[in-house]
């Protein structure tokens, strides 16, 4: 790996009595990716490798009163596009990790909806890091 984030000296995992890796989101993998901003190789987050690593995106959701902090993870460019995020199935995860089983919490997703959409939006019209 050639950047600051994969490069480590201190990258010990779990190895199973078959061989395999017991790897951590953000853990880059041996896979090669031709389309990865980072270092050449794919990404591990929730059991699948990934060409990219994710934008985060803090998001504070309220609910009846109650307001919560948490943070998504935004994949795009990625050459599966099955793995690029949807703005509604992570609004939806989100809610119910923060609100499981709340009453009318559905009413929730369009407004996170709208601010993953809205955070993205913005990202993309920011000149580049290296400009």
């Amino acid at each position: 790996p050639t950047c600051p984030d994969c490069s480590t000296d201190e990258f010990m995992r779990r190895v199973r009595a078959d061989g395999t890796i017991v790897y951590k989101n953000g853990d880059f993998v041996e896979t090669p990716s031709t389309t990865s901003k980072c270092c050449g190789l794919k990404h591990y987050f929730d059991g699948k490798e990934y060409d990219n690593k994710p934008h985060r995106i803090p998001i504070a959701l309220e609910w009846g009163g109650v307001r919560k902090e948490d943070e998504a993870l935004w994949f795009e460019n990625e050459s599966d596009p099955s793995l690029n995020s949807n703005a509604y199935e992570m609004a939806n995860v989100l809610v119910n990790r923060n609100f499981p089983g709340e009453f009318g919490v559905e009413r929730l997703i369009p407004r996170v909806v709208n601010i993953l959409l809205r955070s993205v939006q913005k990202r993309e019209n920011m000149p580049p890091d290296d400009a």
